[in-house]
């Protein structure tokens, strides 16, 4: 599936809840919920793979868990470890990814087709941290091989900054 299609089909989506869900857009209800409706529009359009809120399984890891590796300069600037807590370059952390559009239990660029980062208007945390998972997510630089296609931010306009009048 190329980019402009998945792009397409995810504009369908979150006109999908802007339609049907303002009023969770409009009363700032939590992130979590807001990536839940998108994912259940979502579902429909991508027959062919599953899609997940919060998936953090990985059939490869020894601990079956979704680990992302990156510098530890870069976790340290991020704010995500306070002081280098060993003499490693590289680090592993825990993931959850929003949503994932992909194959249970298999990994490779045919399983993994979209990885996205849900963001409100009204959070307070950066967008930093939400990119460098997409971009590990779908890169195999420091031996991340989760081979995702393509990753995608969404920022959702809440309160008075959402809902077309």
């Amino acid at each position: 599936m190329e980019f402009k299609d998945i792009k397409f089909n995810l504009y369908r989506a979150i006109d999908l809840i802007i339609a049907r869900d303002s009023y969770l857009l409009i009363h700032d209800i939590n992130e979590p919920t807001i990536s839940h409706r998108l994912a259940m529009y979502l579902t429909p359009i991508f027959p062919d793979f599953d899609v997940d809120c919060e998936y953090n399984g990985n059939i490869d890891a020894k601990s079956g868990r979704k680990y992302i590796n990156l510098l530890q300069t870069r976790a340290k600037e991020l704010g995500l470890i306070k002081n280098n807590d060993s003499d490693k370059q590289i680090i592993d952390r825990l993931v959850y990814p929003d949503i994932i559009v992909h194959r249970r239990g298999q990994n490779g660029k045919e399983n993994n087709l979209l990885i996205i980062e849900v963001k409100k208007s009204s959070s307070q945390i950066t967008d930093e941290w939400d990119c460098e998972k997409l971009s590990r997510f779908t890169s195999k630089e420091y031996e991340n091989n989760y081979d995702y296609c393509f990753g995608v931010f969404v920022r959702f306009g809440v309160r008075n900054h959402c809902c077309p009048k």
